[in-house]
Parts: structure tokens; sequence; C-alpha cells
């Protein structure tokens, strides 16, 4: 949850580590309390055109390579108020550097030793990121044969996945 879009330091923190990490969804607009569960009910932000704008400018100011989200504002109540929804996909370009290629952030379950869900990454997670490349890169070329078959040869579709179900 992010209460609003003040602080680009948090805003791109949270961005980068779901990228470098498993993805991950960010509500904007929704406070949450001291253990972490949101305040409801939810206050929202003010409505503004630019709102996905202004985070598109956040990472593209401070993320090398930059990762934009998947974006949906909600319509804007009687008072004006919105909430931005933001899906950010595990990417297969990490890793994903902040501030001059100074910081790199992983997404943590357990935020209770560092305090925080971001936390810079460890020797071992930035190892773990440089060989998530290829391995993403190799399921990508199946999933590409597999969408091939399945749109080109609807017939032998269904063979074929029955074959690889089997397989599992």
């Amino acid at each position: 949850y992010k209460k609003d879009l003040s602080s680009a330091k948090s805003i791109v923190k949270t961005i980068a580590s779901f990228a470098n990490t498993r993805g991950g969804w960010i509500l904007v607009g929704v406070e949450d309390d001291k253990d972490d569960k949101p305040v409801i009910p939810a206050a929202g932000i003010d409505f503004q055109d630019h709102l996905t704008l202004t985070v598109t400018n956040i990472v593209l100011s401070h993320m090398w390579l930059p990762v934009i989200p998947v974006y949906q504002v909600c319509p804007p109540d009687k008072e004006n108020k919105t909430f931005l929804i933001m899906y950010v996909p595990e990417s297969h370009e990490a890793p994903h550097w902040l501030f001059n290629k100074k910081e790199l952030y992983v997404r943590v379950s357990d935020r209770s030793s560092s305090g925080t869900w971001e936390d810079l990454a460890t020797s071992e997670q930035w190892e773990w990121l440089r060989n998530k490349l290829t391995s993403l890169l190799v399921s990508l070329e199946v999933l590409s044969i597999v969408l091939t078959v399945k749109f080109a040869w609807p017939e032998y579709f269904s063979s074929l996945k029955e074959s690889l179900v089997s397989l599992i």
C-alpha cells in the first residue's frame, strides 16, 4: 500500500524490488497501519489526469533499466478521490538499479529484520538475478513454440498439451 505519490524514493524502490523478484501489486491511496493492514475506509488520493505520467516520470528519472507498471486509475468519487492500482510484473530484464546504479533492491517476505519490505540485494540475490534472465529466456522460447503450434496447427495442440501434462 502507498498512501500517496509524495515519496518518489518509496515508489521507485517498491517498483524495482517487485520487478527484481516475483512482481506484485501496489495500491496508491490506501494507508497501512503499524501491522501493514489497510486502514479502512481508505481515503484515496486526489484525482489528476496525469497520475500515471507522474509514476512513469519517477521511474524514468530514478531506475535503470526502467520498468513501467501496468496502471489502472479508478473513476473518481464525488469528492474527486481515486485509487491508482499498479501491477509490476516480474522482469526478465532484471536487475533494475536505482539512483545511478548505486542501489539494487529485492522484495523480502519478512520485513521484521530490516523494518522495510525492500532490502538491498545480497551477493547471492545478485547472482540469482543474473541467472534468472537465462532461465526466463528459455521459458519464453518454449512458450513461443507452444503458441506457434497452438495457433498454426490447432489440431496438434490438444495432443501436445496432453503429452506435456502426462510428463508432469
